[in-house]
């Protein structure tokens, strides 16, 4: 018997099967570089390892070897598809990863116009799309749960392929709250607040 595939690209996904989430790909440094969704339902389909594969497959592909790690927010597992969508381009309004954005931060992404405030993008979440954010948008993105996937190599090098399927928990990251923190949290505050005072 030959030995079971259990990563992709050095990402370890088997034990991602059955759930859905929201990823942001982050480099060595913990720069957030791209956002992405998998609605992860069909157990007679690998939906992670097609997600990722689809981002190493063209020209100008997402994921690179500097991309080292990636955070999966994970939702409520009820949320339908739509619902995934909105709270991938909230990060995406929220965050504008370089990656997502391939005409500049001119252009706009489909459910909110850059140009918007965000009390403009709470206005909208929750008129047309059912989405209710009492809290500041920071504060809405913090309440989810993550689970953080590091990139696995072998010792030539190479990105691991085989493996022990194993749980990935989700992370408790200590947030030191200040200029010097390197949690998800804080560098997505860091680049918020830096891309709406150049704006």
């Amino acid at each position: 018997m030959g030995k079971k595939q259990t990563h992709t690209f050095g990402f370890e996904l088997s034990s991602m099967k059955g759930l859905s989430g929201v990823y942001v790909f982050r480099n060595v440094n913990g720069e957030i570089e791209y956002v992405g969704t998998c609605k992860d339902t069909d157990e007679t389909k690998e939906n992670w390892r097609s997600r990722i594969r689809s981002h190493n497959s063209y020209n100008g592909k997402k994921l690179t070897n500097e991309v080292t790690f990636m955070d999966v927010f994970i939702p409520d597992q009820s949320i339908n598809n739509r619902g995934l969508l909105i709270l991938e381009y909230l990060l995406i309004w929220y965050l504008r990863p370089p990656k997502n954005l391939p005409e500049g931060l001119r252009t706009h992404w489909r459910y909110f116009y850059w140009s918007w405030s965000e009390e403009t993008v709470k206005a909208v979440a929750e008129d047309k799309y059912n989405l209710i954010i009492t809290t500041s948008i920071e504060k809405y993105l913090r309440s989810f749960r993550i689970k953080r996937i590091h990139r696995e190599y072998e010792l030539d090098g190479s990105f691991r392929k085989y493996g022990s399927i194993r749980e990935v928990g989700f992370i408790d990251e200590p947030c030191l709250n200040n200029s010097v923190c390197t949690c998800l949290h804080c560098i997505a505050r860091e680049r918020h607040n830096a891309i709406f005072n150049n704006d």
